[in-house]
């Protein structure tokens, strides 16, 4: 009888314990935005960590540079580093630009611009909006990020 009194009694504070988890200020606060954060004192890219190497340094410079810039479908250097058939944007830096590169959206969607850079017809989905927040599509069966656009009819893709 011990037993089942025991067993009882941590069942009842288990309960007693969470109910009061989930009724806690802490559980039930909402999140605040803390807003806009001040940029670096002249406004430029992240530094990178004190104290890397020169290959480091190197590495962080040129992912820096690769994160600003805009592609093309084919790229000028002839490398293949261009834009591939399907694409959300020309550039990382577009949706990562507040406030400054590597931070959050702009509050002007870059978007609808995209969509139609360089001579594109793509139609541009209903939930992007140049006033709105730039969303990613995600689908419930990967979870992972779908492509928005596609390079038909841009000039820089002939024969594409």
């Amino acid at each position: 009888m011990r037993l089942h009194d025991t067993a009882i009694h941590t069942a009842l504070a288990a309960l007693l314990v969470a109910s009061s988890a989930l009724t806690s200020p802490a559980a039930v606060a909402e999140v605040i935005d803390p807003g806009v954060r001040q940029a670096g004192t002249d406004n430029g890219p992240p530094p990178p960590l004190a104290g890397l190497t020169a290959d480091e340094l190197a590495f962080f410079q040129d992912g820096l540079a690769r994160f600003s810039a805009v592609k093309m479908v084919r790229s000028p250097t002839g490398d293949n580093s261009g834009l591939g058939p399907r694409f959300n944007s020309n550039a990382c830096a577009s949706c990562h630009i507040q406030p400054v590169v590597g931070g959050s959206s702009p509050s002007v969607n870059p978007l609808p611009a995209v969509a139609h850079a360089d001579g594109a017809t793509n139609a541009v989905p209903w939930f992007i909006v140049s006033n709105g927040p730039i969303r990613e599509a995600r689908f419930v069966s990967d979870g992972g990020v779908h492509d928005l656009f596609v390079v038909t009819s841009r000039s820089d893709a002939a024969g594409c």
